[in-house]
C-alpha cells in the first residue's frame, strides 16, 4: 500500500497490514477501531484503540495491523524526539575491578 502523507488518514481493514520501512520519527494515532504496532527489534508491541496515539522515535521498519476495521493518523511528532544517547560501555579499570 502506498501512503500519501498529505493525506495521513489511513483506513485498514480487519487483519489488514501496512509496513513503513525506516519512517524516522512518527506520530500514529488510532482514530477508529483498534491497531497493533511492532517495530524491528523492539519486544514490546503496542496496541492502539480509539482516541489513544503513541510517538514513536526510533527508525526502522514499523508494522501496523487492524485489530478491527481501523481509522489511523500518521503524521510528524507534535514535539521533537530527544536526540539518541548512544549506550555507554564500561570501561577497561571498571570491567576488571567492577
Amino acid at each position: 500500500m502506498l501512503l500519501n502523507l498529505d493525506h495521513p488518514q489511513v483506513r485498514l481493514h480487519q487483519r489488514q497490514t501496512i509496513r513503513l520501512h525506516d519512517q524516522g520519527p512518527v506520530h500514529v494515532a488510532c482514530d477508529d477501531g483498534s491497531i497493533w504496532i511492532t517495530r524491528d527489534g523492539d519486544v514490546k508491541d503496542i496496541i492502539l484503540s480509539p482516541g489513544q496515539s503513541v510517538t514513536i522515535c526510533e527508525g526502522g521498519a514499523l508494522l501496523i495491523s487492524a485489530l478491527a476495521d481501523s481509522r489511523v493518523q500518521l503524521d510528524a511528532p507534535p514535539t521533537p524526539c530527544p536526540p539518541r544517547v548512544p549506550a555507554r560501555r564500561p570501561g577497561l579499570m571498571q570491567r576488571m575491578f567492577g
